[in-house]
């Protein structure tokens, strides 16, 4: 069964698409990195059809590069069976800050690096932008914005990060459990 079924028509060609590019390739990676990238998509000629236009789009403009969530998770999966048997609550905790504190020491520099020119190229489309973007955007200009105007406020932020992570952890957790017992 085709798990893009019943999504709406943008969700259905993507995928397609995306599959298509690669599976006339031989080498399995590349069928498989052409199925998980919007490799293809600048491929393809595109023009705005709505206004206004700040940006001159030639090209169909892909998706911006994903967070690297797979990196903290993939760790949490094998440091999880040391935790396996402590009470939820501590599980809760070391599983909230574990992911929060190994994404930022992944995505801080990885973010850093896609804002610099050696990312601007078309594997990471940092320099893609959808027609709306207005050119004086940061994101546009590839600068970085400090949201938090103090020391202060910028340690709170992370403070309430950490604090967001366990609580979503522990509903992880709770959900997941739930999820164990039921049956078909």
């Amino acid at each position: 069964m085709d798990r893009h079924r019943h999504t709406a028509p943008i969700g259905i060609a993507k995928p397609r698409l995306r599959t298509s590019l690669g599976a006339h390739h031989h080498n399995r990676r590349v069928h498989r990195f052409c199925a998980d990238h919007d490799v293809g998509l600048p491929l393809f000629p595109a023009q705005p059809k709505l206004g206004p236009v700040y940006q001159n789009i030639t090209h169909m403009v892909p998706l911006p590069f994903p967070i690297l969530l797979i990196v903290p998770a993939f760790v949490l999966d094998l440091m999880w069976p040391l935790f396996k048997d402590a009470p939820k609550w501590q599980q809760s905790l070391f599983g909230g800050v574990a992911f929060l504190a190994i994404l930022i020491a992944v995505e801080w520099p990885f973010a850093t690096f896609l804002m610099s020119p050696a990312a601007r190229n078309a594997f990471f489309a940092t320099v893609d932008f959808p027609y709306f973007a207005l050119p004086t955007s940061p994101t546009v200009r590839h600068l970085f914005v400090q949201w938090e105007t103090t020391a202060g406020a910028f340690w709170r932020t992370w403070d309430w990060g950490f604090f967001a992570s366990v609580v979503s952890m522990r509903i992880g957790i709770v959900f997941g459990e739930w999820l164990g017992r039921v049956k078909r």
